[in-house]
């Protein structure tokens, strides 16, 4: 038997469900009544079902979740691109091994975000 082919699950005949790899955590899954949102909020998961809700609302819910993820992906990108500006431009950095450099980098950039959503709410 092939490794997760037949609808039984992984390896077991239990049916199971799988959620998918780890990148796709917090992507939005509908399974055509409802959608499932999970997204980080105060350093745990929030998970928020559109059950009961009107189809408009549901939009206007899914346009704020887009919005929500949209700056989200902002704050990461200009807090990279910060940190990269950082650790190219001071010398404290410079003289850093390329390794070094990059862990500073990362630590940097996660650092910019964080002040990111901090001043965004």
């Amino acid at each position: 038997m092939l490794y997760k082919v037949s609808p039984f699950g992984y390896f077991s005949r239990v049916s199971k469900v799988s959620r998918g790899p780890w990148f796709q955590e917090y992507m939005v899954e509908d399974d055509g009544l409802e959608w499932f949102y999970v997204y980080p909020f105060n350093g745990e998961n929030v998970h928020l079902l559109s059950n009961n809700v009107p189809i408009e609302d549901r939009e206007r819910l899914d346009n704020l979740y887009k919005a929500y993820n949209r700056n989200r992906v902002l704050g990461w990108a200009g807090g990279l691109w910060l940190s990269f500006e950082t650790v190219s431009r001071v010398g404290y950095f410079k003289k850093f091994a390329w390794g070094w450099r990059t862990l500073s980098f990362l630590g940097v950039g996660f650092f910019y975000n964080q002040i990111f959503q901090y001043v965004n709410g």
